[in-house]
C-alpha cells in the first residue's frame, strides 16, 4: 500500500474512526496497513499526555458534581464562546484563534523575540483577535522549567530553563495568582453576604 500523508487538523471523531476501520478492514484482509499518529505542535500532546495521566480521559474534558465527563463536541471551546454558554476565554498561545473573535478573552503570550521587540515587522499580518487582556508569560523551557514532550522519545521529559533571568513569570504562576484572586473575591463576596444577613432590620 502506498505511503501518505494526512493531516489530522479539522478531522472530527468520526473521521478517524473511519480511517481506523479501513486500516484495520485491510490488514484482515492480508494486507499491510498502519498509520503512524505525528504528535501535534504547540504543547498539545504534552497536555494530551497530562490529562490522561489525570484523569484517564483526553482533552476537552470537564469536572462536574466530583465526576469528569469528555464530550469532545459539547466541551469544545469553539463552541462554547459561539453559543454564549462560556462567560471568558482563557487562552495560552502567541495570538488568539480566529473563532475567539468577539470573546471576553485573556491571553497569557510569550514575550516577544528580539527581532519583533525592535519593531522590524517580521510578525505583521499574523496578529489574531484583540484580546481584553493580554499578559506575558514565560516560555516553558525557556523562562521556566518545563515537562514538555518530546517526539524523539515519545514520552514527557523534564526541561530546564535554558536562560539564568527569566524575561517574565511562568504561565503557571500567573494562573495560580488569577486562581487566588478569584477564590479572594469570591470569599469576599460570601462574607459581604453574610454581614448583610446579620444588619438589624
Amino acid at each position: 500500500m502506498g505511503g501518505g500523508e494526512m493531516g489530522a487538523g479539522g478531522m472530527d471523531d468520526l473521521a478517524l474512526e473511519m480511517i481506523q476501520g479501513l486500516l484495520e478492514e485491510l490488514n484482515a484482509k492480508g494486507r499491510r496497513a498502519f498509520g503512524l499518529p505525528l504528535p501535534i505542535g504547540g504543547g498539545v500532546e504534552g497536555a494530551l499526555r497530562a490529562m490522561a495521566a489525570e484523569t484517564g480521559l483526553p482533552l476537552r474534558t470537564r469536572l462536574t458534581q466530583g465526576a469528569f465527563t469528555h464530550d469532545p463536541s459539547l466541551h469544545a471551546a469553539e463552541r462554547l464562546i459561539a453559543s454564549g454558554e462560556a462567560d471568558a476565554l482563557l487562552y495560552i498561545g502567541a495570538t488568539l484563534p480566529a473563532w475567539a473573535a468577539g470573546a471576553q478573552a485573556v491571553l497569557l503570550r510569550p514575550p516577544l523575540a528580539e527581532e519583533e521587540a525592535a519593531g522590524d515587522g517580521k510578525g505583521d499580518g499574523e496578529m489574531g483577535p484583540s484580546p481584553a487582556v493580554t499578559l506575558v508569560a514565560g516560555a516553558e523551557g525557556e523562562d521556566a522549567d518545563a515537562l514538555l514532550f518530546e517526539p524523539a522519545l515519545g514520552a514527557l521529559v523534564f526541561r530546564p530553563a535554558r536562560r539564568a533571568h527569566a524575561r517574565a513569570p511562568a504561565a503557571s504562576a500567573l494562573l495560580d495568582d488569577i486562581a487566588a484572586h478569584l477564590d479572594a473575591q469570591r470569599e469576599g463576596s460570601r462574607d459581604g453576604q453574610r454581614d448583610r444577613e446579620h444588619l438589624p432590620c
